[in-house]
């Protein structure tokens, strides 16, 4: 190192004096090594070291950051003039720790109390004005994969990202907050960003629902109402032993509900919509998946969640047909989905040849019909109408033959055991033969094959479970709309492939320019 070049600029001092002290214990150890071959606690050497660098790599921050600070009377970010109000110091969240920074601080000219402006957190777009972006993204990561606590522990072993529990809960919730701002947007330019492989032969679309436990405010009770007391007694503290057994009990029953406080919030099972868009191969295997999630409602709300979230999912998903189909238009749509009447009729209202600009194929998941059917062969097994291996000969019918649902339908009505109960109360014969007979349109599997298309919604049905269940239905999980869906939205964009992306178009809009202006200069544009 270069120390003349180094006292030539006193901003670089303190970094080379911790400069220093990093190759200090690289050196102490090499030399060390040369003296004796006795074993050496490594861990504890790779531990120092990193606290060490943190205390360097924190160093750097601050000096950096410390020179994109402007001291000027007067400053214009994005067309509005700030003066300068005065100066302070400030903790800024890094990779490796807290970086102190002092800077100068502004407030908008013709606004008393307006919020402050401080330059460094506005050209560097800090996170919540004080968390370095790629900071903030890190921590909204791990978020989107556990549980703050989790996180906290995962961040110790690695030695990085030295915060508590409850910071990475409040940084990873603003991560999410900047995204959902941006949402739209945002996923119009991921999906404009999309190259289409040269393989893709199909589109397939998906809906399902999924259960996310919610919490929910509960009505409060009202206050027990007092007993009667005898006349001219105020209360058992004012009656002394003039009461009876009876009353005395009766109240001390009911002061002891006053004060029991009632719980304020309860745990409940909404259900959440989980969307896929999938490109396929001409043998109908997944090339890539575009998963999306959308929370519960919040109960009582005035807008109903068919009329809002559910509408912009639709319509998003729409967007994304849409745009991969300009690339590509002779790519056919499939929409696939269980036997859910809600799900198609949001299929049939946003997703048709009107706006889709092409007749979709629509198919009720394969696996789903062959879980009916499959019912439905043991209990014909088990009374003797069906010979064994019936279910794989009806498989085989369903998905290969061109009319193979008509001769699977035929086969059950043979049996004649439609009203016939298994050990669990049910009618399998008959449910299987009312889910065939309702469907018949929407399971012709055979003609899907031949053109290559999918037969089954396992991208969305695993959407569910990756998405919603093994992050948000955890033991003692509950979620409330607005925070449940910050989380939910990370998780989502790192499921698809797309959050290196996405955070770069959530966070880039942050950073803004801060120009100086003299005080004649600010005069002017104050006036």
């Amino acid at each position: 190192m270069d120390q003349t070049w180094v006292q030539s600029r006193p901003h670089l001092q303190n970094l080379a004096a911790k400069m220093q002290a990093v190759l200090e214990m690289a050196d102490a150890l090499y030399a060390r090594g040369q003296r004796d071959g006795d074993a050496v606690d490594y861990g504890a050497f790779e531990e120092e070291v990193s606290r060490a660098t943190a205390e360097l790599e924190c160093a750097v921050h601050e000096t950096a950051l410390s020179g994109l600070n402007i001291d000027a009377p007067f400053v214009r970010v994005w067309g509005k003039t700030y003066r300068r109000v005065h100066s302070s110091e400030r903790n800024f969240g890094t990779m490796a720790g807290t970086a102190r920074v002092h800077r100068t601080l502004y407030r908008e000219v013709g606004r008393r109390n307006a919020p402050v402006l401080d330059p460094v957190a506005i050209r560097v777009g800090a996170v919540d004005g004080r968390w370095l972006p790629r900071t903030a993204r890190a921590i909204g990561h791990l978020i989107a994969q556990g549980t703050s606590r989790e996180a906290a522990v995962t961040s110790r072993e690695l030695c990085r990202l030295p915060y508590s529990r409850s910071t990475f809960e409040r940084v990873g919730h603003a991560v999410g907050r900047q995204y959902l701002r941006r949402r739209e947007p945002v996923e119009n330019t991921l999906i404009e960003r999309l190259r289409v492989p040269d393989e893709a032969r199909s589109i397939s679309v998906s809906v399902d629902r999924t259960a996310v436990p919610m919490e929910e405010p509960v009505p409060a009770r009202p206050r027990p109402v007092r007993a009667k007391l005898p006349p001219g007694v105020a209360s058992e503290r004012h009656a002394g032993s003039g009461l009876d057994a009876r009353t005395r009990a009766t109240l001390r029953e009911q002061e002891r509900q006053a004060r029991a406080s009632p719980p304020k919030v309860a745990r409940n099972y909404r259900m959440a919509y989980c969307a896929t868009v999938t490109l396929h191969d001409r043998e109908g295997k997944a090339l890539h998946t575009i998963r999306y999630g959308r929370m519960p409602p919040t109960p009582g709300s005035v807008e109903s969640f068919t009329h809002r979230q559910v509408k912009r999912l639709m319509e998003g998903l729409q967007r994304d047909v849409a745009a991969l189909r300009a690339q590509r238009p002779d790519l056919p749509v499939v929409l696939l989905a269980d036997g859910a009447p809600e799900l198609w009729n949001l299929f049939e209202e946003y997703l048709n040849e009107r706006t889709l600009g092409i007749a979709p194929r629509s198919l009720i998941d394969a696996w789903h019909a062959l879980e009916y059917v499959g019912a439905a062969c043991r209990l014909l097994e088990k009374h003797e109408w069906a010979w064994p291996g019936s279910f794989r000969r009806m498989k085989r019918w369903l998905l290969e033959e061109e009319h193979g649902v008509e001769r699977v339908l035929r086969a059950l009505e043979r049996g004649g055991l439609e009203r016939v109960q298994d050990e669990n109360g049910r009618r399998p014969v008959g449910d299987a033969i009312r889910y065939l007979s309702a469907r018949k349109d929407l399971m012709r599997y055979a003609q899907a094959d031949q053109h290559g298309f999918p037969i089954g919604s396992g991208a969305v049905e695993a959407t569910c479970k990756s998405l919603v269940s093994q992050r948000m239905k955890r033991s003692g999980c509950r979620w409330k709309p607005r925070t449940g869906d910050e989380v939910l939205q990370l998780r989502a964009l790192q499921l698809s492939d797309r959050w290196e992306p996405a955070m770069d178009a959530v966070l880039r809009p942050l950073r803004k320019p801060v120009h100086r202006l003299n005080r004649a200069e600010g005069r002017a544009a104050a006036a």
